[in-house]
């Protein structure tokens, strides 16, 4: 009897070490991809003899004609445009932790990275066009998007694709 009573606590044992589960692999990648905002290169602006490149928490100055360059690092200004610019970098993210959550596909998701990395673009090319129209003025400036961002989301979306989930009926497609 004693036996017997050991042989079931070591099963009840292994059974609560089964059941714990580890941290998934999805939040590990979004909780990466969070700090990764603040790191990445947004956007990067040609504007001669000067080239900037900006991130939430720095900003890389580069003079072409003198070679002279600078970094801001850290600085209140850069955190505050920062974030407002790469806002729908959040958003992005919260789209990939639907994706491993089976709720939604891999092509909206997609879809809306590639409007995140548009986001400082749109406003940006829209003033240059109001500038050309209404004031006669040739901005020789240019604003490129970093897609850094989307890339390594796709990236992670493609080596480690969700769980399969049983396919659920939509909304609209359910019986009344």
């Amino acid at each position: 009897m004693a036996h017997h009573a050991e042989t079931g606590a070591i099963l009840i044992e292994q059974k609560a070490m089964t059941d714990k589960h580890p941290i998934p692999v999805s939040l590990v990648l979004i909780l990466f991809l969070l700090i990764l905002i603040f790191i990445l290169p947004i956007a990067m602006q040609i504007h001669y003899p000067n080239v900037n490149i900006m991130a939430v928490t720095w900003i890389w100055f580069y003079d072409l004609e003198s070679f002279a360059w600078s970094i801001v690092i850290w600085q209140f200004s850069t955190w505050g445009v920062g974030l407002v610019w790469s806002f729908s970098r959040f958003v992005f993210i919260f789209q990939i932790g639907r994706y491993f959550a089976g709720k939604t596909t891999k092509t909206r998701t997609l879809a809306l990275g590639f409007l995140a990395e548009l986001q400082m673009a749109i406003p940006y090319y829209g003033i240059m066009i109001h500038s050309v129209v209404l004031h006669g003025f040739v901005p020789y400036s240019f604003l490129l998007p970093t897609p850094i961002f989307l890339v390594i989301g796709w990236l992670f979306m493609r080596i480690h694709p969700p769980e399969k989930y049983e396919q659920t009926l939509d909304w609209l497609d359910q019986p009344r």
